[in-house]
């Protein structure tokens, strides 16, 4: 049970740490950013016409997508160790490792969602010269994706939240 002493002191220290408020602050304001990229994307709305060129930047964007996805990956979770291994030490910088953590998390949470979204983006642009089935589909890929990413951002804030009330 010492344990949880312990964590629940760390997270009533974490509901008032001023880095708390700034952090939730950030995921706030990158789910509204979230939300707003959705409703605004010209691909949802079918804005784009797809044609050679655009199938070669959606290869183009593909590899920068793999690569990125593989070094937020690797920070997140090396970000989320190394913090994990600093709360277990005792003393001041434990709230400050558990907003480490909690970003970390953050960051390999959501990143899988947003490769997902970016390959949904790709194939909307390949999609063009595809039969009308290939076009559909793939709108619906684009659409589940968004929805997907808001509501793991907006579910991670919400958490975020709800730790921070209970500190």
């Amino acid at each position: 049970m010492t344990n949880m002493n312990g964590l629940t002191n760390i997270v009533q220290v974490l509901g008032t740490h001023p880095a708390a408020k700034w952090l939730a602050l950030a995921l706030a304001l990158r789910a509204l950013w979230t939300i707003v990229a959705w409703r605004i994307c010209p691909l949802v709305r079918g804005r784009v016409a797809a044609d050679a060129q655009t199938a070669a930047q959606a290869q183009v964007t593909g590899q920068r997508q793999r690569m990125r996805f593989l070094a937020v990956m690797v920070v997140g979770i090396v970000m989320a160790v190394v913090c994990l291994f600093r709360m277990a030490e005792a003393g001041d910088a434990a709230p400050l490792a558990l907003l480490g953590l909690t970003t970390g998390i953050y960051l390999f949470t959501t990143e899988p969602v947003r490769r997902m979204l970016g390959e949904a983006q790709n194939r909307v642009m390949t999609a063009g010269a595809a039969t009308t089935d290939a076009q559909a589909m793939s709108m619906a890929m684009l659409r589940d994706a968004h929805v997907k990413l808001v509501a793991v951002e907006v579910g991670i804030l919400l958490l975020i939240i709800l730790g921070m009330s209970m500190g």
